[in-house]
């Protein structure tokens, strides 16, 4: 960890250094040397940032902070999606059938997250890392279904005044 602040830091100051050059007075070698050093720098950050979310991820220990948060993130979109049922079930007009479809999309998504979020909770630490992944796969799925489905229908049905 201390020789990858240490390598960020040089090639962060070398960048630095080479920002303030002006490319017009760089030989093609410079230009190339500057490229590279860029990019390695770029592959420094990466790796970084991929060692702390590394970090970040749940081992089996902290499988039922894992289930919790998760739990609870089920929870707070299950209201949100009864609330987006509900405006759609007050309206009218042609989209309200094509809201009901998405909505159902999302409503099945919702359970299928439900579904492996059980088996999570069941893991053994042989399976955990699978079942957390799909736990998460699902959840990215709900999230981005949810997302759409509620931009579509901002746009397509007017809120109840």
């Amino acid at each position: 960890m201390r020789s990858t602040i240490l390598t960020l830091f040089t090639l962060s100051f070398a960048t630095a250094m080479g920002a303030g050059c002006d490319s017009a007075d760089k030989t093609p070698a410079e230009t190339k040397a500057a490229k590279a050093t860029a990019d390695q720098g770029d592959k420094v950050k990466k790796e970084t940032k991929e060692a702390v979310d590394a970090m970040r991820d749940y081992t089996f220990a902290q499988k039922s902070e894992f289930i919790a948060e998760m739990k609870t993130k089920l929870d707070a979109l299950e209201v949100e999606i009864k609330a987006l049922e509900e405006r759609v079930a007050t309206s009218a007009g042609d989209a309200k059938a094509d809201a009901e479809t998405k909505l159902a999309e999302v409503r099945a998504k919702w359970g299928t997250t439900k579904t492996k979020l059980d088996a999570a909770e069941a893991a053994t630490e042989a399976n955990w890392e699978n079942l957390k992944a799909d736990v998460k796969q699902a959840n990215e799925d709900l999230e981005k279904s949810f997302d759409a489905t509620r931009t579509w229908l901002s746009e397509k049905i007017k809120p109840t005044e």
